[in-house]
């Protein structure tokens, strides 16, 4: 045991010594920035239509701070779907198995 009761970290979480691989962290913001540039092009081709924009002005407003909402956008509705498919997940499995936080990494479920 360790001192005052307190548990291995990482025994708690289930840390086996697995990092992200670098490779990983580039292809992720390499995905998120071609949606935030090609969310430009493609704003910036809106804005020039007739009619898109009411408002004279707005336009160079909507093309400077539009692709970083399309960006959380895109990771909200990522974020969202990866979590209901979690959800979808657990409640296949036992309550006994919901019930632990965290999960034993050799349980099936």
């Amino acid at each position: 045991g360790s001192p005052n009761g307190v548990k291995n970290m990482e025994s708690e979480v289930g840390w086996r010594g697995e990092f992200i691989s670098v490779h990983d962290v580039l292809l992720a913001v390499a995905a998120w920035e071609v949606v935030n540039r090609g969310s430009a092009v493609a704003l910036a081709a809106l804005c020039r239509r007739r009619g898109f924009i009411l408002a004279a002005g707005d336009a160079s407003k909507v093309i400077a701070q539009g692709p970083s909402y399309v960006v959380s956008f895109f990771h909200a509705l990522l974020v969202t779907t990866r979590g209901m498919w979690h959800v979808a997940r657990l409640l296949q499995a036992p309550l006994s198995a919901q019930l632990k936080i965290p999960a034993d990494p050799s349980d099936p479920w």
